[in-house]
């Protein structure tokens, strides 16, 4: 762990007998569907989130604040498991939907005719229109700043101040 990643991981983990709200607020955090919403964390690895529909271990987002990370995929990698997840209701269920900092956010494959997005098109083209909070680049996941996001803690979302809060910690 380095500072950054120590310094949540200590808070959301060792801090007793009752630990105060762990807030993250960041203005590298971006905007996708503006909103403020409170739900318990749910999420992971998009991959292996998607790898599990299906099976009795797949995902329930209903009133939950989903959080996704993958490493070095490509859009149209993204692509279809975020059309997996959108097919399945699994966006519709959630209260707000986090992404974490995608490697290949803007790169641009080139497929006949030309016609591959980004991941960043591909947020605009899923998210846009949803009623709730939606971010990207929070930082969780597959990188060396972490913050620590509990499975099954309540969490409050707010897009427009670029706000994360973690309420009930463990």
């Amino acid at each position: 762990f380095n500072e950054f990643s120590k310094s949540y991981f200590q808070k959301t983990i060792f801090e007793t007998p009752k630990p105060e709200p762990i807030v993250y607020q960041s203005p590298d955090l971006q905007t996708i569907a503006p909103g403020k919403a409170t739900g318990r964390l749910i999420g992971g690895n998009l991959t292996v989130i998607c790898g599990l529909m299906g099976t009795k271990f797949e995902i329930n987002t209903k009133g939950a604040i989903l959080f996704l990370e993958d490493v070095s995929e490509d859009a149209y990698q993204i692509d279809r498991k975020l059309n997996q997840l959108k097919l399945a209701g699994k966006f519709d269920d959630a209260a707000g939907i986090m992404f974490g900092i995608f490697k290949n956010l803007n790169h641009r494959r080139n497929f006949y005719p030309n016609m591959g997005y980004t991941i960043k098109e591909l947020y605009s083209q899923y998210f846009s229109k949803y009623n709730k909070p939606i971010v990207h680049d929070v930082p969780f996941g597959h990188l060396e700043n972490n913050i620590t996001l509990p499975i099954g803690t309540m969490a409050e979302l707010d897009s427009k101040k670029g706000k994360l809060v973690l309420f009930n910690t463990i």
